[in-house]
């Protein structure tokens, strides 16, 4: 039995550092230049081995987003989890969004934009992000904030953040805290 867990820790760790080296060649790179040759050596596996985990490079980049999606969940949530008080969930929305230097979810951050960025090339990536929207949309609806105060705030955040990600952004340090901070005071209109 023992032998069964470690197979199976081995087999999630080998899948991890493959997800890990993909999102570093898809940051550093981007997705047009994310190959399963390029991703395996990165990853110090074969061919094979990666290809046993992701049957193809679609597979791995829809894989990849979807990870992406439930690592910045996982830091909402626990933004919200340390806030009572109604719209808990927007408030961990907009923090999670925008990561501070030294926080594990910025790398995450990036590989989301840079995944986003290629929603035209791979269509299924669309249905992923629509499904974690959709979650999204349901927690605002049951966050204390009015609903279109909420999306507007969400809608908001997404921007900055999907202008950011993509260096478009011309904001300097001080005016980006100040729209963050506007944001969340927004969250306090329940």
């Amino acid at each position: 039995m023992n032998h069964k867990t470690s197979t199976a820790s081995k087999a999630d760790l080998t899948r991890q550092r493959i997800l890990d080296a993909a999102a570093a060649i898809v940051v550093d790179k981007g997705v047009q230049f994310l190959t399963l040759d390029l991703v395996a050596a990165r990853a110090a596996v074969s061919k094979g081995g990666l290809l046993y985990h992701f049957k193809s490079k679609d597979q791995l980049i829809e894989d990849l987003l979807g990870h992406t999606f439930d690592l910045f969940e996982g830091s909402v949530e626990k933004w919200a989890d340390r806030d009572a008080r109604p719209g808990a969930w927007l408030r961990g929305y907009i923090r999670a969004s925008f990561p501070t230097e030294g926080e594990q979810h910025i790398n995450a951050a990036a590989t989301a934009v840079a995944l986003i960025a290629a929603l035209g090339q791979l269509p299924s990536l669309r249905d992923i992000y629509a499904d974690h929207a959709a979650r999204w949309h349901e927690k605002l609806r049951g966050d204390g904030v009015d609903l279109d105060l909420a999306m507007v705030v969400r809608m908001a955040v997404d921007g900055l953040w999907m202008s950011e990600g993509m260096k478009l952004s011309n904001l300097d340090a001080a005016q980006r805290q100040r729209i963050v901070q506007r944001l969340l005071q927004l969250t306090e209109q329940a």
